[in-house]
């Protein structure tokens, strides 16, 4: 869940992006000045099933995320 302002729903509404957006948008409000805060919270272990996530998956996810902080960067972030 997020908290945000008015000024950043306005940024959302022209550029979200679609996967992993948390580190993506993360690091584009910082740079455009914004303050983030996270808050912790209590999580349950699984009590069924297994997790879906793979070493496979984690290492894509890891580039995926990284790159695309690279190109948020690169290209600007967000502006206030």
């Amino acid at each position: 869940m997020r908290v945000v302002n008015k000024s950043v729903i306005e940024l959302f509404a022209e550029h979200y992006p679609s996967d992993y957006p948390e580190p993506e948008t993360i690091v584009s409000l910082l740079e455009a000045g914004f303050k983030v805060e996270e808050m912790p919270v209590l999580m349950n272990e699984r009590e069924h099933g297994t997790s879906s996530i793979t070493l496979t998956k984690s290492v894509y996810y890891m580039i995926k995320v990284s790159i695309a902080i690279l190109v948020a960067k690169i290209s600007g972030g967000y502006k206030k």
